[in-house]
């Protein structure tokens, strides 16, 4: 029996590596980096109102943070997940979607719960 348990985890290994998810509980990495809702927003100023910095479990605004606190659905290019929020002294929770389109050059998010902007909001990949 022990034989056969060491192939079954080199195979688990090699199928969690590039171009899988992130681990559970991470945001992939396909929407992992900057974007910008125009190219002026990827200059990286204080006047970058529009700029979203994402990484493994976090979500950066101009004046806001949100951090992730669940997973209800994952894909290589889509997060549906729960975030808390902070900044300007408040803090709030929102669940949000997260998907990565157009050869992951676009994200177009959408945002629900109680004082959620409406619709969805489209960002380009900051060069």
């Amino acid at each position: 029996m022990l034989k056969f348990a060491l192939p079954v985890v080199a195979l688990t290994a090699a199928c969690n590596m590039v171009g899988s998810p992130a681990v559970s509980g991470d945001i992939p990495n396909a929407l992992v980096g900057a974007w910008g809702m125009n190219l002026a927003d990827c200059k990286n100023d204080a006047a970058a109102k529009g700029l979203v910095r994402i990484s493994g479990s976090e979500l950066k605004y101009y004046e806001a943070r949100g951090t992730l606190t669940a997973v209800n659905e994952e894909t290589p290019t889509r997060l549906v997940g729960d975030f808390a929020f902070e900044g300007e002294g408040q803090a709030w929770k929102r669940q949000m979607i997260l998907d990565v389109q157009d050869e992951g050059q676009t994200l177009i998010t959408r945002e629900y719960g109680a004082g959620a902007i409406p619709g969805v909001q489209k960002y380009s990949r900051c060069p």
